[in-house]
């Protein structure tokens, strides 16, 4: 979920990838989820991007906590997701009003169970991602306060790089040749972009030219999310029964609690921003553009993945990323120097390269034990 709120991680586990070959109603269904998603998100970071340096009234006040907006997305994310899954829910009590489909049913859940074990996840087992998920958009929205809008994406998106390293430390995988040169030219790629500085854009106003402390801050977005990726991935593992809507609800209902004690009962964020928008009440705008556009763009993303997979997921969400970059840099004039155009083009040629390479080990037939 760059600027925007990861509602899931980018390549989550729900159902194996399709076949490249799909029925058209499919085809159109895929197009749509890819439109919903690009418009919601590239839309999001324009507002993202403005809200973080626009000024406002005559003394040229900024919005003293961008990270409130992780808030109230949340907010406006669980409502969304309680409504559509209450429909669902009415749309099912309506076909089990069959008793024929009711007793079939009742036998699936009965197998399942016995299977399975419990099939809901327990409320509780979203506290520790939602945490995760909080803390690490947070960073990324108060990172754009540091570096340009183009860098944060880009270096959001060596999200691979970490998820490596802990395989090996960790996990003891193993990783082919060619996913380490993968690792390497998103790197380089990210290295590029950070030794050349851009000029002009709103890369002149900046809080303050802090790029090191705007880096470490995608750098705990990213320690985050690959933290939360592996929580929600236990989460399916563990209880077949959760549903993207589910995990959408209580993921952003326990960061709704998490942020809201934080902001009003710790600190004084909450405060100073109900302040500034009585202050300045056309900041409500942009404020409710972001959070629309957020709502928008994880819905697109939840069905994707449940509908198509996750490898199609991740081609949609990665390919996003690229078009970000190209938006911000024609609407805030991010111009970006040859030596950036190269580090772009290494880091999404390696996460594109990664996703081939993961395409060819699911379709790669397992060998029988003799």
């Amino acid at each position: 979920l760059d600027g925007s709120i990861q509602p899931l991680s980018d390549t989550p586990t729900m159902k194996p990838t399709p076949p490249l070959l799909m029925p058209k109603h499919a085809a159109l269904r895929l197009v749509a989820c890819a439109c919903a998603i690009y418009v919601a998100y590239l839309a999001q970071g324009i507002v993202q991007e403005n809200l973080a340096v626009a000024t406002y009234g005559w003394n040229g006040e900024k919005l003293p906590h961008v990270v409130i907006l992780n808030l109230l997305q949340a907010v406006g994310a669980a409502i969304t997701a309680a409504i559509l899954n209450q429909a669902m829910c009415s749309r099912n009590d309506e076909k089990r009003s069959d008793p024929k489909s009711e007793e079939k049913d009742a036998v699936i859940e009965t197998k399942r169970s016995t299977i399975e074990g419990s099939l809901n996840a327990p409320i509780w087992a979203f506290v520790l991602p939602a945490l995760s998920n909080s803390i690490g958009p947070a960073c990324g929205v108060v990172a754009l306060r540091y570096i340009p809008y183009p860098a944060q994406v880009l270096a959001k998106s060596c999200k691979m790089l970490p998820v490596m390293a802990m395989g090996v430390l960790v996990g003891r995988k193993r990783y082919a040749t060619a996913e380490y040169l993968c690792g390497i030219m998103v790197s380089l790629g990210i290295a590029l972009f950070a030794l050349f500085k851009p000029h002009g854009g709103s890369a002149s106003r900046l809080e303050t030219d802090n790029a090191a402390f705007g880096y470490t801050l995608c750098l705990v977005n990213l320690i985050m999310d690959g933290y939360t990726n592996a929580a929600q991935d236990k989460i399916h593992d563990r209880y077949r029964n959760t549903s993207a809507l589910d995990m959408m609800f209580w993921m952003n209902v326990w960061g709704s609690c998490i942020m809201s004690t934080y902001f009003y009962g710790f600190t004084n964020i909450g405060s100073n921003t109900n302040r500034f928008v009585l202050q300045h009440p056309t900041v409500l705008k942009d404020m409710a553009l972001f959070c629309g556009c957020g709502i928008i763009g994880q819905l697109g993303i939840f069905y994707t993945i449940q509908e198509f997979g996750s490898l199609v997921a991740t081609i949609v969400t990665t390919t996003r990323k690229f078009f970000s970059i190209l938006i911000s840099v024609i609407w805030y004039s991010n111009a970006l120097i040859t030596e950036q155009w190269m580090g772009v083009f290494l880091v999404f040629s390696g996460l594109m390269g990664n996703i081939w390479i993961k395409q060819q080990k699911r379709h790669k037939p397992k060998k029988k034990n003799d």
